[in-house]
């Protein structure tokens, strides 16, 4: 599919060409060269970025001058000259918002480029340093908190701000469960290596509360479903099987699929990775968990097999299989 994308589009680039604006022309061509080179794509995206830069530059010192220029006060009837520089203000904004709305995509798609090599760090380097004109948009928050979550350690606590500036968004209007879960997950995890566990109790407390009471969102209705405070749990737990908690890390893995919830096969492999890190520890005798969470897993565990059974036969069979050693690890 990669390498018809691009033979189609060489085949095609001059009507192409003339059809699209050459900004556009040139981010079809980077997205589909990105598919078998991407260091050439990224080189294209630069040589635009860097003619863009530019003429974000001038636009942002038109709004702040159009800014200071305006008035302070206000009246009933302004003056010719104060509606002049409204006006003023209100084109250079506009000029401003339309030329972020061309290079938000362009600057995402180079950053795209640098976390597919897993080059976290200079995905970082690069989004910060448009942080001038950039730092009101949500999609540049959110993706310069992917990539300090991802560098881990101390990067962490540095995503706070980012994934908070996308969440209170959404969370100020009352619409938590439209913010990007996995930024939910994320900044709740955060919280917790940072040592702020009320912060993260009081936001999945929220997204709990949100899809209880949208009633759009149930769990019958798979076009529906919410898997805000599934993700949030499950990340959370794996996060606490990791630091070696597997108690709690246990009982949120459990909580974080609902009765009735289809596992995939990416949830799974979570799921998967911290259960057999358990076993292993319970069959070195490295840990003792309590009977009744052994039972909960077990329960969970044939939940799973249950609705996996037909549809996802090999998520059935491991799960099958787990709550078997299960059974042989501690009698329930």
């Amino acid at each position: 599919e990669d390498t018809l994308a691009l033979e189609v589009f060489e085949a095609n680039k001059q009507v192409a060409r003339e059809v699209f604006p050459s900004d556009l022309f040139t981010y079809i061509q980077a997205s589909i060269v990105s598919l078998s080179c991407p260091d050439d794509a990224f080189e294209i995206l630069e040589r635009l970025i860097d003619q863009m830069v530019p003429k974000l530059k001038a636009a942002q010192a038109a709004t702040k001058s159009s800014s200071a220029a305006r008035p302070s006060t206000t009246s009933i009837r302004p003056t010719t000259t104060a509606r002049i520089l409204a006006s003023t203000l209100a084109e250079a904004k506009q000029e401003m918002n339309m030329l972020l709305k061309t290079f938000i995509p362009i600057l995402m798609l180079q950053a795209k480029l640098l976390w597919d090599m897993k080059e976290y760090s200079k995905t970082e380097q690069l989004l910060l340093e448009h942080s001038d004109y950039c730092a009101a948009d949500n999609d540049w928050n959110l993706n310069l908190g992917h990539a300090l979550f991802a560098q881990g350690n101390d990067k962490l606590e540095e995503s706070i701000p980012y994934y908070e500036h996308v969440i209170n968004q959404w969370a100020e209007e009352g619409k938590l469960l439209k913010a990007p879960a996995v930024a939910v997950a994320n900044l709740c995890v955060a919280y917790i290596m940072a040592g702020r566990n009320e912060s993260a109790e009081i936001i999945l407390k929220a997204v709990e509360n949100d899809e209880d009471k949208d009633s759009s969102f149930q769990i019958n209705d798979d076009a529906k479903t919410s898997y805000h405070s599934c993700l949030v749990n499950l990340v959370i737990g794996t996060l606490y099987c990791e630091k070696g908690n597997y108690e709690f890390g246990i009982r949120c893995i459990c909580k974080s699929l609902p009765p009735g919830f289809l596992c995939s096969h990416d949830v799974w492999d979570f799921i998967k990775r911290c259960l057999l890190s358990l076993a292993t520890k319970i069959s070195k005798l490295m840990i003792v968990i309590e009977n009744d969470v052994t039972c909960d897993l077990i329960d969970f565990l044939s939940e799973i097999e249950i609705h996996c059974n037909g549809s996802l036969e090999i998520v059935a069979g491991e799960a099958r299989q787990l709550k078997i050693l299960f059974h042989s690890l501690k009698g329930c």
